[in-house]
């Protein structure tokens, strides 16, 4: 889910339809402020697309997960993807945490799916 903002921008929500609340999920990094969720579990984990400023997630986007007990990660930065490919939309979440990830091997290459699993590490699981 996502809202558009007074800026025209979107932004990536939560909706909790018990409280009839929107709510804005944290960005993945300052630099990809705006973007679209995509897929959501049991758990309120949720993935989707991080994108620049722009809101308008046609270029440089990079694949989110947002977990109500760490926050919004790039999850570029914490999963390991084939050298050269870049995840950029999350497109679907199961309830073990299991993570689909659309990626490109460069501008113009095919698109991959590939499937990441949370590794569990001391004090916290990391996908």
């Amino acid at each position: 889910m996502c809202w558009r903002a007074a800026d025209r921008n979107l932004y990536p929500a939560l909706y909790d339809p018990v409280d009839n609340v929107l709510t804005r999920l944290p960005p993945a990094s300052p630099s990809l402020p705006t973007g679209l969720a995509v897929a959501i579990n049991r758990h309120d984990a949720i993935v989707g697309t991080a994108c620049a400023s722009t809101g308008q997630c046609d270029g440089g986007n990079d694949a989110f997960l947002y977990d109500p007990r760490f926050g919004t990660v790039d999850l570029n930065v914490v999963a390991k993807l084939p050298a050269g490919f870049v995840s950029y939309v999350g497109v679907a979440i199961n309830d073990r945490g299991q993570i689909v990830v659309n990626a490109l091997n460069g501008p113009g290459a095919p698109s991959r799916s590939y499937l990441l699993s949370p590794v569990t590490a001391p004090g916290r699981t990391i996908h």
